[in-house]
């Protein structure tokens, strides 16, 4: 770790699953911050691969990072700045995603978006049914905790239940 143009100390990269989008210039940001690279235990192995990690079919190359990085499970727990937070398994998009709750506060990656959307599942790994049983876990969270996606706004667990048409009491 080492301080990057005087901002604070970067510890960790937090990756939600392991398509190119998510990972653009990791080795870079890597090599500059020092920062561990965390990643869900079945996405780990697709962090170098072209075809799982879909830099082939959406760019045309053969991408991806090659560096070290630690797998991580559901329930696992890591401190920051005096604080923990919490890995929660969330596969359907790919096979190993993951979120990152802190507290109230949830980036749960292309799982779900703002207005109801979810994710696909027609990539390498993706799985319809997973997607449906990490949907259901995550709208069993409080309907205060506050969801950032992968991509667009943020949203809360009671915003996405009534995007559903679901009471969230």
């Amino acid at each position: 770790r080492r301080q990057v143009g005087g901002a604070a100390d970067v510890r960790y990269i937090l990756l939600t699953h392991s398509h190119f989008d998510h990972m653009l210039y990791l080795d870079d940001w890597q090599r500059a911050t020092g920062a561990e690279v965390l990643v869900g235990t079945s996405d780990r192995d697709k962090l170098a691969d072209p075809v799982a990690n879909v830099y082939a079919m959406f760019l045309g190359t053969h991408g991806g990072y090659t560096g070290e990085s630690t797998p991580v499970s559901d329930g696992d727990i890591f401190s920051l700045g005096g604080q923990n937070f919490a890995v929660l398994a969330l596969p359907g998009h790919t096979s190993g995603s993951v979120g990152y709750r802190f507290g109230d506060a949830l980036f749960c990656g292309d799982l779900v978006f703002a207005g109801g959307n979810v994710g696909r599942c027609d990539l390498p790994s993706g799985d319809s049914a997973a997607l449906r049983q990490s949907v259901r876990r995550l709208l069993g969270l409080p309907p205060d905790t506050c969801l950032y996606p992968g991509h667009g706004p943020a949203t809360t667990v009671g915003e996405l239940c009534r995007d559903f048409g679901l009471s969230k009491e």
